[in-house]
C-alpha cells in the first residue's frame, strides 16, 4: 500500500507539473477530473524580470486552493525516492542519508558485463558493504542523479552533520539533498522518518484499519545487505502500514 501510495502521488504531480509548464498564463485545463487555471501574481511578474522563470502556480477550481505544483512535485519525488531506496537496498535510514555520488561504483565482469553496485560507507562493522543494484534500485538512483543534474551542473557539494559522532563531514555530493531557497542541505534521519510517517497518516485517512498504527522505518543491522531484511525489520515492530513494502 505504501509503495502504491507514494508512486501514484509522484506520478500525479509529475504529470500535473508538465501540463502546468505547458499552459499559458490564465489558461484552464483539466487533469484527473479536476480543472486548473495557471495564475501569475503581480509579485511573480516582478520577480520573473530579475530571476529564472517562476515555478507555475495553479488554482484548483474544485477546492479554490492555490497549488504550488513544482513544490508538490519535489516533495512527492523525495517521498518516492526514499521509500523505494529503502525498499530495494535494505539500508538503514542513516545509511540512506549518507549515500553520495561516490557510493555508486562500476565494475566489469570477465565476460564483459558491467554491473553497478552500491557501496555503503563503513559504520558499525568498520568495513564497506557492497549491494548489487537491481534494475529497480538502479532506476531510483539514476532518477535522483538526473534531478540534481537538471541545471547542467554536478551534484552540489554539501556538508552533513553526524549527530552520533558530533562532527561535520567534508563537502560531498550527497544524493539525498535538496535546495531550500538558495541553500542546499542533506536530509537527516528525522526528516526521512517524518516524510514516511506523513505518508502513512495520509493512508490512514482512506484506510481506517491503519489508524493508530505507527510506522517504524527500516532498522536493519549494518551487516545485512538483503533488501528483504528491510521489510522484516518493519514488520517486527508490528507496524502494519509498512507491510505493503
Amino acid at each position: 500500500m505504501l509503495i502504491e501510495h507514494v508512486e501514484s502521488r509522484y506520478d500525479h504531480f509529475r504529470q500535473l507539473l508538465q501540463l502546468a509548464e505547458e499552459a499559458a498564463e490564465g489558461e484552464t485545463f483539466t487533469f484527473a477530473g479536476t480543472s486548473y487555471t495557471r495564475v501569475l501574481s503581480e509579485a511573480d511578474r516582478k520577480l520573473s524580470r530579475h530571476t529564472a522563470p517562476i515555478p507555475p502556480r495553479l488554482r484548483n477550481h474544485d477546492s479554490g486552493e492555490m497549488v504550488h505544483v513544482a513544490a508538490e512535485e519535489e516533495t512527492t519525488f523525495w517521498d518516492w525516492a526514499a521509500v523505494e531506496t529503502l525498499r530495494h537496498s535494505g539500508v538503514r535510514v542513516e545509511e540512506l542519508c549518507e549515500l553520495t555520488h561516490m557510493s555508486i561504483r562500476q565494475y566489469q565482469r570477465p565476460g564483459g558485463e558491467v554491473i553497478a553496485p552500491l557501496v555503503i560507507a563503513p559504520s558499525k562493522t568498520d568495513r564497506e558493504r557492497v549491494i548489487p543494484m537491481s534494475a529497480e534500485l538502479f532506476h531510483v538512483i539514476a532518477s535522483i542523479i538526473r534531478r540534481h543534474a537538471r541545471t547542467g551542473r554536478p551534484i552540489p557539494l554539501v556538508t552533513r552533520y553526524d549527530p552520533h559522532d558530533k562532527v561535520w563531514s567534508p563537502p560531498m555530493p550527497f544524493l539525498f539533498q535538496r535546495q531550500n531557497g538558495t541553500v542546499h542541505a542533506v536530509f537527516n534521519v528525522g526528516t526521512i522518518q517524518k516524510m514516511i510517517e506523513r505518508r502513512c497518516l495520509a493512508l490512514a485517512e482512506v484506510r481506517p484499519s491503519f489508524k493508530g498504527l505507527k510506522f517504524t522505518p527500516p532498522t536493519t543491522s549494518a551487516g545485512s545487505s538483503s533488501p528483504n531484511s528491510s521489510t522484516a525489520a518493519c514488520r517486527s515492530t508490528s507496524a502494519r502500514p509498512c507491510s505493503g513494502i
